[in-house]
């Protein structure tokens, strides 16, 4: 099915796992070093069918901070009580960090992971403070 033309796709990406989102910039492979805690986004670069989706669907990237990732863990548990894991968590992460960039209307997050350990949610909210 195709989106609506009015419809933005943007892609979230850790800021320390940055190789799709250099790729998708600069239009072709591009290799960074990985040190993310997400492992769904834990790559040093895209695949070329998936560098070929980027380019074909999204308008924009946003990288986020692994601090930025475990605040979104905990707070989608807060909000919905449902674990979620680090990858899950980088697209609420981007609509934290980038609320007061983002038009008025409808947003979906795919939430697509809930596999965290006890320990990493644990981790999570015991970070948060308050």
């Amino acid at each position: 099915a195709m989106l609506p033309s009015e419809t933005a796709v943007i892609g979230v990406q850790s800021a320390a796992a940055p190789g799709a989102t250099l790729s998708w910039l600069r239009g072709a492979m591009s290799t960074a070093e990985c040190r993310t805690s997400a492992g769904g986004l834990a790559a040093e670069h895209p695949g070329a069918l998936a560098l070929g989706v980027m380019h074909a669907l999204l308008e924009r990237m946003i990288l986020v901070t692994e601090e930025d990732i475990w605040k979104a863990i905990a707070t989608a548990y807060q909000v919905t009580g449902f674990p979620i894991e680090p990858a899950a968590a980088a697209g609420p992460a981007a609509l934290d960090a980038c609320a007061d960039q983002i038009p008025d209307g409808r947003i979906g997050i795919m939430l697509t992971g809930g596999r965290i350990s006890a320990a990493d949610l644990c981790r999570a909210q015991s970070e948060q403070p308050g």
